[in-house]
């Protein structure tokens, strides 16, 4: 037998052996609905182990939450409300407004010191000083290139994050990093990040990766040290898997090598330190992850382009995923055996009363308690009676159970990848094309996953096969009725949803139960879509919500019912919830025609608004001392937030789990809680329904309530230390040389560009726009200057197709002009012309410019002038001249459909200005914001 707190596959049925298993959520389930523990004392089970907040918890962890979510619902309030390019404000007011929110912020942090709410505070101006950037881009027009923003965004986090010396900080600083390297490598290259030009950027970004995550082990330590390391890593290794799965499957791309070597080497990096060095099990889950991908797509290329396996060999491949993830899953398992947490017993529970007092409680949370020693405190009575039941069905289900989160994780969804690809035997079989056969099959197959889920001492090959035969069970079912034409499209939906909550209540295999929970939702969503209900996903969305809620807070009763298949409703739900939820908050109308914010948003929103606050009274209910005189301003406070998300149910949502996430100690819960509120934040600021001025007041507002919240609960001096004086004061010098710096980058930017505005000459030149919005700085048109074309002999005339950056509407592909030849000819007359430089501009009569030639230093004529230029990419098949987008307020797009000519001031120097738009007649259009007064009358 194994050593307590890392069982791994092999353990004797006996149920005393199984009393040896760590004392997880889910097995106190199973003890509660064998009988083993009543309502009662599975409470005080949750309660010992950590699975219940304690008194002083609960205002830590709203203080810790209020902060941190208020603050970024505050910026991207700040960041909508930068997008919709207000045109009622002067530009100048907005960057006045921003620019003081980011210094305020700041100072305020300085002053709070190395506090939680001083590094909350610094980071609030941290990330204030992207959307001062956006701003600043729209004042002086200087182009939608989203990559510069978030470049100089990266400089300026770092350095907060210096200041702050808050982790998030820096890991948000990586993630800007990344998008900034993607957009320059899109942008300014032009290339693919994968091949050509783009590739060795793409590895010397990776290779960045890797120097952060040597840094970080060798100057930060504890948290900080798993969360920086781990999300570089991660991130490197996600940028090169590609070269090696495209190297492996076709051929080496052009200019990969250093990539697939990097990839190599980062792999063998991770085997030589994290194995035994510096012992990471997480780190070995990637690995297992990248090894398992890059091995079957060698399996793929074998199966599918050399011998045409077909369907056939896509269940040949899902053989292949089974084993490696079988074989990964046992050495991870195994490793964490011998590298595992250190097993400390727990003392004994006082003989007369069988209760654990605090200092008992915290340990038991503290160590990987077993079992028997639990029930030894909490039930001594029932120890013996445990010991003789026959519990291996209820305990066993070795699947990596107790391992982290990314073993997990990658056992799971390898298993899922691997066994749907198996059951597509009976496709390429054909056997749903007999129907009584595939139903007889199907059923048969249903039935035995059934019996196979119920075994003890299930392996996870077993667990692996049940996938498979209930995954094949479904689709025989449900692809012979739909051959039979016996049901409609709404019924298949139906059937399809049936099908998976029978596999969440009868199939005993956890993963799958989880992942049957998930896609009933999907298939109710689209069931409730098939029925052409008014609001489909309402009528999904908010049950789901509602009963996710209540097994939450109803998890004893429930949990002594349902045992371990509550964790799959409990976290299955949530997760799918997402889905239709998203449909609501977001509102597509490609989805529903009928789908409005105006009615659909408070109808979920009330509910929304009512589970908030059953779940701020049931924490009352269960702990009312710790929320004594908070519990009335925290209920109002969450009354507020119900108003002020009305329109937004998927945020409301979001603080439902939050609340949950610390009322039932769930840190995945708390996850999936942080994920779907940084999804919704990003979907709603492309839903085209709602002005981002409105988004922007619902956003902010709420966020500014849960400042407020933060402040009342606030830790008291005798739950926390005080801050000290000194300790306060210890940050204000780098505080103010951060406001310096920032201050002084964004002004000395902004007189540049004025001194271009009062000194340069008006010029017009033709364009040919498009419509998208950027992440940052709102609605905008792609301009591509004809005078391309002039320099480009051999594509005269002709405009090239336009593509958004990542992240950004696709345009409308009909109303644009054919593509021209993927590789056009090098125009001659950029042949031996420096990447960056100026050009001569002839301006006529109408102060339309035309390219005349490259600047060689000879005298202008008077109708002359210099105007910058570079490259786009490293053949010159096009230039960059001036900006090329032109930001615009929301909503004001058909003020521009006409644009024929973009308006440009040039300075003597060559350097320029975008100040507006004209139509053919050369008419100005739109109202002008920056060159007021000094337009040319032209």
């Amino acid at each position: 037998m194994s050593r307590p707190g890392c069982y791994v596959v092999e353990m004797s049925d006996s149920s005393d052996a199984l009393l040896d298993l760590p004392a997880k959520r889910g097995r106190l389930h199973a003890l509660a609905a064998a009988g083993i523990l009543g309502p009662a004392e599975l409470e005080r089970a949750l309660t010992a182990t950590g699975h219940r907040p304690t008194a002083k918890s609960w205002s830590a962890y709203l203080y810790w939450q209020a902060l941190i979510i208020g603050v970024v619902l505050l910026v991207a309030g700040t960041i909508f409300f930068v997008a919709a390019n207000w045109s009622a404000l002067p530009g100048h007011t907005r960057m006045a407004i921003v620019g003081g929110a980011m210094l305020l912020a700041t100072l305020g942090g300085g002053y709070l010191g190395d506090t939680l709410a001083g590094r909350a505070v610094t980071l609030l101006g941290g990330l204030l000083f992207g959307p001062l950037l956006a701003v600043y881009g729209q004042v002086y027009q200087t182009g939608a290139d989203a990559w510069e923003l978030f470049a100089a965004w990266t400089v300026m986090l770092i350095a907060y994050g210096a200041l702050s010396r808050f982790v998030g900080t820096w890991v948000l600083a990586l993630v800007c990093l990344h998008v900034a390297a993607f957009g320059w490598i899109h942008q300014e290259l032009g290339a693919n990040i994968y091949e050509g030009t783009g590739a060795l950027p793409a590895a010397a970004l990776a290779l960045l990766d890797a120097v952060i995550v040597a840094l970080a082990e060798r100057f930060t330590s504890g948290r900080d040290r798993e969360v920086i390391a781990r999300a570089a890593a991660f991130a490197g290794l996600a940028l090169l898997v590609p070269f090696g799965v495209v190297t492996i499957f076709e051929r080496l791309p052009e200019g990969g090598a250093p990539g697939l070597v990097l990839l190599l080497a980062g792999l063998a990096a991770i085997w030589a330190i994290y194995r035994a060095r510096i012992p990471d099990i997480g780190m070995l889950a990637a690995f297992a992850s990248v090894v398992t991908l890059l091995v079957s797509t060698g399996f793929a290329r074998v199966l599918f382009k050399d011998v045409g396996a077909e369907l056939f060999g896509v269940t040949t491949l899902g053989v292949i995923i089974c084993a490696q993830v079988w074989g990964f899953t046992r050495w991870l398992l195994n490793w964490r055996r011998e590298h595992g947490p250190t097993h400390h017993p727990a003392s004994p529970a006082p003989a007369e009363t069988g209760d654990a007092s605090a200092s008992e409680r915290e340990a038991l949370a503290r160590a990987e308690t077993t079992l028997r020693e639990l029930l030894g405190l909490i039930a001594p009575t029932q120890l013996e009676r445990a010991s003789t039941l026959p519990l291996a069905d209820a305990l066993h289900d070795s699947e990596a159970s107790d391992a982290p989160v990314l073993v997990r994780l990658f056992t799971a969804i390898g298993t899922w990848i691997g066994a749907a690809m198996i059951a597509t035997l009976f496709a390429a079989m054909e056997l749903y094309r007999v129907v009584p056969l595939a139903l007889v099959l199907g059923a048969g197959l249903f039935a035995g996953a059934i019996k196979w889920s119920q075994r003890p001492r299930r392996s996870l090959v077993v667990s692996q096969v049940i996938w498979a035969m209930a995954l094949g069970a479904h689709g025989l079912i449900a692809g012979a009725l739909a051959k039979a034409d016996l049901l409609s499209d709404s019924m298949i939906a139906f059937t399809w949803m049936g099908l998976n909550i029978a596999t969440m209540f009868l199939v005993r295999v956890p993963s799958f139960q989880l992942a049957s929970a998930v896609c009933a939702v999907g298939f109710a969503t689209w069931w409730a879509l098939s029925l052409e209900l008014p609001m489909f996903a309402l009528w999904v969305g908010v049950p789901v919500a509602a009963l996710a809620t209540a097994a939450w807070i109803r998890e004893v009763p429930w949990a002594a019912r349902l045992g371990r298949t509550w964790t799959a409703l409990a976290y299955g739900l949530p997760i799918g919830a997402l889905i239709p939820l998203s449909v609501i908050s977001v509102g597509h109308t490609w989805v529903d025609p009928t789908l409005r914010l105006g009615l659909v948003g408070p109808l979920a929103s009330l509910t929304m608004l009512a589970l908030i606050g059953a779940v701020v009274w049931q924490a009352k209910r269960e702990q009312a001392s710790a929320l004594a005189g908070r519990a009335y301003a925290l209920g109002a406070i969450a009354l507020l937030l119900g108003l002020a998300t009305r329109h937004v149910p998927g945020l409301s949502l979001a603080l439902v789990w939050l609340l949950l996430a610390h009322l039932r100690k769930s840190r995945g819960l708390q996850t999936l809680a942080s994920i779907q509120l940084g999804c919704f934040l990003f979907l709603f600021y492309y839903q085209l329904e709602t002005t981002l001025l409105l988004k922007s007041l619902w956003v902010m507002s709420t966020g500014a309530l849960l400042l407020l919240g933060a402040w009342l609960a606030r830790p008291r001096s005798d739950e926390t230390r005080a801050d000290s004086g000194p300790e306060r004061s210890s940050r204000w010098l780098p505080a103010i040389v951060l406001c310096v710096v920032s201050a002084g980058l964004v002004i000395g930017a902004s007189l540049q560009k004025e001194r271009v505005l009062s000194t340069g000459q008006t010029v017009l030149l033709p364009l040919a726009p498009v419509d998208p919005r950027s992440l940052m700085q709102g609605d905008y048109m792609i301009l591509r200057y004809e005078l391309e074309d002039e320099l480009d002999t051999g594509r005269a005339g002709q405009r090239e197709l336009i593509r958004p950056m990542p992240g950004q509407f696709e345009p409308d592909h009909e109303a644009l002009e054919p593509e021209p030849p993927a590789v056009p000819a090098l125009p001659s007359t950029l042949v031996g012309q420096p990447r960056r430089g100026r050009l001569v501009l002839t301006v006529d009569g109408d102060r339309v410019g035309h390219f005349a030639r490259f600047d060689d230093g000879s005298p202008l004529a008077a109708d002359e002038l210099l105007l910058e230029y570079r490259q786009r990419n490293n053949q010159g098949s096009r230039l960059r001249v001036g900006a090329e987008s032109f930001l615009f307020e929301e909503g004001s797009d058909d003020l521009y459909a006409n644009a024929r000519y973009g308006e440009l001031v040039v300075a003597s120097d060559g350097e320029s200005v975008l100040v507006g738009l004209r139509d053919e007649a050369r008419r100005p259009l739109g109202v002008p914001r920056h060159y007021q007064g000094r337009r040319s009358p032209f």
